[in-house]
């Protein structure tokens, strides 16, 4: 999945040279990937220690409002949340519907 989040991305930022929808879009994916990555650490460093979790819904939920490439990135790093078929599908459904939203947005608002 972080492959697929890097040409996500990769995309974005070349949409964002002639549009101002994508370069919204890629700054918040940016901003939400990292609030998600460090959410992502914190929830594997509780998950380690026996602490408070985040509640899997509200992963997903960053997942769903651009946060899926973060969350990509920190599945493969460390190693957390990968074997959870339940949580995978819904993850894959919340990244999947964050793109459309984004690709609708993108072309709703082109080239502005």
């Amino acid at each position: 999945m972080p492959i697929v989040a890097t040409v996500y991305l990769s995309v974005l930022v070349l949409l964002s040279i002639v549009s101002d929808s994508a370069r919204w879009c890629l700054m918040g994916s940016v901003v939400t990937s990292i609030i998600t990555f460090i959410v992502y650490c914190k929830d594997k460093s509780a998950a380690v220690r026996k602490g408070w979790r985040v509640p899997e819904p509200s992963l997903n939920l960053l997942a769903l409002v651009g946060g899926w490439p973060g969350a990509a990135v920190a599945q493969t790093l460390l190693r957390h949340k990968t074997k959870k078929v339940g949580f995978r599908v819904v993850y894959v459904i919340a990244s999947f519907a964050n793109v459309a939203i984004n690709a609708g947005v993108i072309v709703w608002v082109w080239p502005s």
